[in-house]
């Protein structure tokens, strides 16, 4: 059995953009739909207000009515190495209140919780409060097996969706952006960094991979690159 999980809803995002959030959560909800799998979305409530949060409610609400389950993910995503674990546990009941609500209304109820960078607490008798407390209030810890690790890509990707839209504004497009994979984690099964570059201009956007041997760091002016 395979459990899908999406983390940090209703977006984590530099851009500070409603309809791009909206438009991110649409294609990724078709997308699930339409190859038939169900998944979990962990939501950081602080992230609701960072946007128009009437709106960013009802993405969560689109999530449950495409049959997918929310969990808790904290409030604000602070690590509890930082936090302690009494002011950890006040960040994960802040973390509740709009997606218990939206479960309760369709007589369903919050049951997982994911800590934030998957730090579960130190020094021991830290994790084992929070521990005790998450058991105590009916959460389930929710493990992570693989991770896509997508979020290295996620800032770089947007700072140059916003400096492509400030150059077109000014007139200088179209535009050269170059992404750097970062090295592969798997390393031991082969896998290997490999540079796109991504060509846009006002009317299209095309990527192509490249099997030249993998850059190690690239500076362009106005742009931010990930190094492998």
């Amino acid at each position: 059995m395979i459990a899908l999980t999406f983390d940090d809803l209703p977006a984590l995002t530099i851009l500070k953009d409603q309809a791009s959030v909206n438009y991110l959560n649409a294609k990724l909800l078709q997308g699930l739909k339409r190859n038939k799998i169900t998944a979990t979305g962990f939501v950081n409530e602080s992230k609701i207000d960072e946007l128009d949060r009437p709106q960013q409610i009802r993405i969560l609400e689109r999530w449950l009515k495409a049959s997918m389950d929310l969990g808790n993910h904290t409030y604000s995503h602070e690590s509890p190495n930082i936090l302690g674990a009494a002011a950890y546990i006040n960040d994960i009941v802040r973390g509740e209140p709009v997606t218990r609500g939206l479960l309760a209304a369709r007589h369903r109820r919050i049951g997982w919780f994911r800590h934030p960078y998957l730090e579960t607490g130190t020094p021991e008798a830290v994790k084992r409060e929070i521990d005790d407390w998450l058991r105590a209030h009916g959460y389930r810890i929710a493990p992570v097996t693989i991770d896509a690790d997508d979020w290295e890509f996620a800032e770089p990707y947007e700072d140059a969706i916003a400096r492509k839209k400030a150059l077109l504004e000014a007139g200088e497009g179209p535009v050269l952006c170059i992404l750097i994979t970062r090295q592969n984690r798997f390393d031991g099964i082969g896998a290997q960094p490999v540079p796109y570059s991504v060509e846009t201009s006002p009317m299209s956007c095309s990527c192509t991979q490249h099997a030249s041997t993998p850059i190690q760091s690239m500076n362009l002016p106005g742009f931010s690159s990930v190094s492998s």
